[in-house]
Protein backbone atom coordinates (compact mmCIF):
# COMPACT_ATOMS: atom_id res chain seq x y z
CA UNK A 1 0.00 0.00 0.00
CA UNK A 2 2.98 2.44 0.87
CA UNK A 3 4.71 1.67 -2.45
CA UNK A 4 1.32 2.62 -4.28
CA UNK A 5 0.61 5.45 -2.34
CA UNK A 6 4.41 7.06 -3.50
CA UNK A 7 4.74 5.34 -6.79
CA UNK A 8 1.36 7.37 -8.11
CA UNK A 9 2.61 10.95 -6.98
CA UNK A 10 5.97 10.08 -8.96
CA UNK A 11 3.86 8.83 -11.65
CA UNK A 12 2.16 11.81 -11.86
CA UNK A 13 5.08 14.07 -11.45
CA UNK A 14 6.76 12.09 -14.46
CA UNK A 15 3.82 12.73 -16.62
CA UNK A 16 3.80 16.65 -16.02
CA UNK A 17 7.14 17.11 -16.67
CA UNK A 18 7.47 15.53 -19.96
CA UNK A 19 4.05 18.00 -20.63
CA UNK A 20 5.99 20.83 -19.46
CA UNK A 21 8.84 19.61 -21.86
CA UNK A 22 7.14 19.34 -24.20
CA UNK A 23 4.97 22.92 -23.98
CA UNK A 24 8.64 24.57 -23.48
CA UNK A 25 9.72 22.91 -26.72
CA UNK A 26 6.70 24.31 -28.66
CA UNK A 27 7.31 28.05 -27.64
CA UNK A 28 11.08 27.69 -28.64
CA UNK A 29 10.11 26.75 -31.77
CA UNK A 30 7.04 28.98 -32.44
CA UNK A 31 9.71 31.79 -30.84
CA UNK A 32 12.27 30.65 -33.39
CA UNK A 33 9.94 30.83 -36.35
CA UNK A 34 9.02 34.58 -35.15
CA UNK A 35 12.60 35.28 -34.71
CA UNK A 36 13.43 34.41 -38.58
CA UNK A 37 10.26 36.58 -39.62
CA UNK A 38 11.54 39.19 -37.81
CA UNK A 39 14.60 39.46 -38.89
CA UNK A 40 13.42 39.31 -42.69
CA UNK A 41 11.13 42.44 -42.17
CA UNK A 42 14.06 44.03 -40.17
CA UNK A 43 16.14 43.64 -43.43
CA UNK A 44 13.48 44.69 -45.92
CA UNK A 45 13.22 47.96 -43.67
CA UNK A 46 16.63 48.26 -43.94
CA UNK A 47 17.20 47.48 -47.58
CA UNK A 48 14.17 50.55 -48.04
CA UNK A 49 16.07 52.83 -45.93
CA UNK A 50 18.80 52.63 -48.09
CA UNK A 51 17.33 52.50 -51.73
CA UNK A 52 15.38 55.57 -50.47
CA UNK A 53 19.12 57.30 -49.93
CA UNK A 54 20.27 55.79 -53.30
CA UNK A 55 17.29 57.32 -54.49
CA UNK A 56 17.75 60.66 -53.33
CA UNK A 57 21.54 60.60 -54.92
CA UNK A 58 19.98 59.74 -58.25
CA UNK A 59 17.57 62.52 -58.26
CA UNK A 60 20.10 65.15 -57.31
CA UNK A 61 22.19 63.78 -60.27
CA UNK A 62 19.00 64.15 -62.40
CA UNK A 63 18.28 67.47 -61.18
CA UNK A 64 22.13 68.78 -61.82
CA UNK A 65 20.91 67.18 -65.58
CA UNK A 66 17.98 69.34 -65.68
CA UNK A 67 19.54 72.70 -64.70
CA UNK A 68 22.23 72.30 -67.19
CA UNK A 69 19.67 71.73 -69.97
CA UNK A 70 17.80 74.11 -69.04
CA UNK A 71 20.84 77.14 -68.72
CA UNK A 72 21.89 75.54 -72.24
CA UNK A 73 18.41 76.53 -73.50
CA UNK A 74 18.07 79.80 -71.99
CA UNK A 75 21.35 80.54 -73.82
CA UNK A 76 20.45 79.57 -76.97
CA UNK A 77 17.11 81.40 -76.72
CA UNK A 78 19.45 84.53 -75.58
CA UNK A 79 21.29 84.29 -78.71
CA UNK A 80 18.63 83.44 -81.24
CA UNK A 81 16.33 86.86 -79.70
CA UNK A 82 19.78 89.08 -79.77
CA UNK A 83 19.73 88.69 -83.62
CA UNK A 84 23.50 87.27 -84.22
CA UNK A 85 23.02 84.23 -85.72
CA UNK A 86 23.16 84.26 -89.01
CA UNK A 87 19.43 83.26 -90.95
CA UNK A 88 20.87 80.32 -92.07
CA UNK A 89 21.82 78.76 -88.47
CA UNK A 90 18.26 79.80 -87.09
CA UNK A 91 17.03 76.60 -88.11
CA UNK A 92 19.28 74.45 -86.75
CA UNK A 93 19.58 76.79 -83.45
CA UNK A 94 15.97 76.15 -82.83
CA UNK A 95 16.57 72.40 -83.89
CA UNK A 96 18.97 72.22 -80.63
CA UNK A 97 16.05 74.33 -78.38
CA UNK A 98 13.84 71.65 -79.18
CA UNK A 99 15.74 68.96 -78.41
CA UNK A 100 16.90 70.81 -75.01
CA UNK A 101 13.53 70.98 -74.70
CA UNK A 102 12.78 67.53 -75.03
CA UNK A 103 15.22 66.90 -72.81
CA UNK A 104 14.16 69.05 -69.75
CA UNK A 105 10.43 67.53 -70.02
CA UNK A 106 12.08 63.71 -69.92
CA UNK A 107 14.42 64.79 -66.81
CA UNK A 108 11.11 65.95 -65.29
CA UNK A 109 9.23 62.84 -65.90
CA UNK A 110 12.22 61.10 -64.59
CA UNK A 111 12.53 62.66 -61.09
CA UNK A 112 8.51 62.77 -60.78
CA UNK A 113 8.82 58.42 -61.22
CA UNK A 114 11.63 58.38 -58.74
CA UNK A 115 9.64 60.43 -56.59
CA UNK A 116 6.61 58.34 -56.68
CA UNK A 117 7.28 55.54 -58.06
CA UNK A 118 6.51 53.61 -61.50
CA UNK A 119 2.59 52.18 -60.12
CA UNK A 120 1.65 55.82 -59.39
CA UNK A 121 2.91 57.70 -62.08
CA UNK A 122 1.08 54.71 -64.72
CA UNK A 123 2.43 52.93 -67.73
CA UNK A 124 1.76 55.89 -69.67
CA UNK A 125 4.62 58.09 -67.93
CA UNK A 126 7.12 55.30 -67.31
CA UNK A 127 10.29 57.09 -68.35
CA UNK A 128 13.32 56.10 -66.31
CA UNK A 129 14.53 52.17 -67.06
CA UNK A 130 16.07 49.78 -64.66
CA UNK A 131 18.84 47.31 -66.31
CA UNK A 132 16.51 48.30 -69.67
CA UNK A 133 13.19 47.41 -68.69
CA UNK A 134 10.96 50.06 -67.36
CA UNK A 135 7.58 50.50 -64.95
CA UNK A 136 10.40 49.13 -61.73
CA UNK A 137 10.96 52.37 -60.36
CA UNK A 138 10.00 52.25 -56.37
CA UNK A 139 9.58 55.76 -55.82
CA UNK A 140 11.32 57.78 -52.81
CA UNK A 141 8.09 58.30 -51.60
CA UNK A 142 6.56 54.63 -51.84
CA UNK A 143 9.86 53.29 -49.97
CA UNK A 144 9.57 55.75 -46.98
CA UNK A 145 5.94 54.67 -46.50
CA UNK A 146 7.13 51.52 -46.55
CA UNK A 147 10.18 51.60 -44.17
CA UNK A 148 7.68 54.07 -41.63
CA UNK A 149 4.53 51.23 -41.76
CA UNK A 150 7.20 48.78 -41.11
CA UNK A 151 8.29 50.33 -37.84
CA UNK A 152 5.16 49.98 -35.50
CA UNK A 153 5.52 45.92 -36.81
CA UNK A 154 8.88 45.35 -36.19
CA UNK A 155 8.14 47.45 -32.28
CA UNK A 156 5.68 44.77 -31.64
CA UNK A 157 7.69 41.78 -32.93
CA UNK A 158 10.44 42.91 -30.22
CA UNK A 159 7.66 43.21 -27.10
CA UNK A 160 6.85 39.85 -28.38
CA UNK A 161 10.51 38.74 -27.64
CA UNK A 162 10.26 39.90 -24.11
CA UNK A 163 6.90 37.48 -23.78
CA UNK A 164 8.52 34.55 -24.72
CA UNK A 165 11.61 34.92 -22.79
CA UNK A 166 9.55 35.25 -19.96
CA UNK A 167 7.56 32.03 -20.65
CA UNK A 168 10.49 30.23 -21.13
CA UNK A 169 11.85 31.14 -18.37
CA UNK A 170 8.84 30.63 -16.11
CA UNK A 171 8.84 27.08 -17.35
CA UNK A 172 12.58 26.74 -16.91
CA UNK A 173 11.97 27.56 -12.97
CA UNK A 174 9.12 24.94 -13.38
CA UNK A 175 11.60 22.27 -14.61
CA UNK A 176 13.95 23.16 -11.21
CA UNK A 177 10.89 23.52 -8.55
CA UNK A 178 10.54 20.59 -6.33
CA UNK A 179 6.97 21.29 -5.76
CA UNK A 180 4.11 20.15 -7.86
CA UNK A 181 1.85 23.43 -6.75
CA UNK A 182 4.53 25.49 -7.91
CA UNK A 183 5.84 23.58 -10.84
CA UNK A 184 1.75 23.88 -12.55
CA UNK A 185 1.26 27.26 -11.79
CA UNK A 186 4.64 28.18 -13.05
CA UNK A 187 3.21 26.33 -16.30
CA UNK A 188 0.40 28.31 -16.70
CA UNK A 189 2.37 31.23 -16.79
CA UNK A 190 4.14 29.24 -19.26
CA UNK A 191 1.28 28.91 -21.44
CA UNK A 192 -0.53 32.81 -20.61
CA UNK A 193 2.95 34.34 -21.59
CA UNK A 194 4.02 32.09 -24.62
CA UNK A 195 0.29 32.97 -26.01
CA UNK A 196 0.69 36.79 -25.40
CA UNK A 197 3.74 36.14 -27.04
CA UNK A 198 2.38 34.72 -30.12
CA UNK A 199 -0.80 36.85 -30.48
CA UNK A 200 1.34 40.13 -30.39
CA UNK A 201 3.85 38.29 -33.21
CA UNK A 202 1.12 37.43 -35.07
CA UNK A 203 -0.28 40.79 -35.05
CA UNK A 204 2.89 42.07 -36.24
CA UNK A 205 3.39 39.51 -38.78
CA UNK A 206 -0.32 40.45 -40.39
CA UNK A 207 0.97 44.20 -40.22
CA UNK A 208 3.84 43.79 -41.92
CA UNK A 209 2.50 41.43 -44.66
CA UNK A 210 0.10 44.24 -45.84
CA UNK A 211 3.40 46.88 -46.12
CA UNK A 212 4.02 43.57 -48.92
CA UNK A 213 0.62 42.93 -50.39
CA UNK A 214 -2.28 40.29 -49.77
CA UNK A 215 -1.95 38.45 -46.60
CA UNK A 216 -2.64 34.96 -48.86
CA UNK A 217 0.56 35.76 -51.07
CA UNK A 218 2.49 36.42 -47.80
CA UNK A 219 1.07 32.85 -46.44
CA UNK A 220 1.79 31.08 -49.76
CA UNK A 221 5.14 32.70 -49.73
CA UNK A 222 6.55 31.42 -46.78
CA UNK A 223 5.73 27.97 -47.98
CA UNK A 224 7.00 28.62 -51.65
CA UNK A 225 4.05 27.99 -53.10
CA UNK A 226 3.37 29.75 -56.71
Amino acid sequence: MTDESTHAPKVVEESFQKTLGLTMAAVATVFSIISWAAGKYSSMQSGAEQKVAYMHDWYNAKGIKQSLAEGQRDLLIALMKSGTIAPDKVETLQVDIDTTNANIARYKKEKKEMTLGSKAVGRENWSQDIDGVLGRIEGTKELERKSASLAPALERFQTSYLFFQLSLFAGSVSLMSANLKMKRILFWILIVLGAVGTGLASHAWISARAVEGPLLQGFLDCFKIR
